[in-house]
């Protein structure tokens, strides 16, 4: 089954890093990230604000985590993407019919 037009962007690029408030200052000092935000207990996100040819605003978070975080699972990964989907309820009917996994529900934020 193929699955069209569902994602729009990216949302956020999370990973696991042994220092992510340096990390974070590196990013501000070196490449001119500027709009810090608290996250997830995690004082070490960065919020981009961006646009769509269409006008659509969005969000997408830059966000390294500690090594010890639990944010990630049940994956045992050292990064995650999440994406920004239009029809997310129809987008998991098609996974599930693929017999995908869903491992969490569906959580809105502001």
């Amino acid at each position: 089954m193929q699955i069209e037009n569902h994602i729009v962007g990216i949302g956020g690029v999370f990973f696991k890093s042994k220092a992510p408030e340096k990390l974070t200052e590196w990013y501000k000092k070196i490449l001119g990230f500027s709009t810090q935000i608290p996250f997830d207990n995690e004082d070490t996100a960065i919020n981009f604000k961006w646009k769509t040819f269409s006008g659509e605003h969005h969000n997408t978070v830059w966000a390294p985590f500690s090594k010890k975080t639990t944010y990630f699972d049940p994956s045992p990964k050292e990064w995650m993407i999440n994406y920004i989907v239009k029809d997310l309820e129809g987008l998991i009917r098609k996974l599930e019919m693929e017999n995908i996994e869903i491992v969490e529900k569906i959580r809105k934020y502001p």
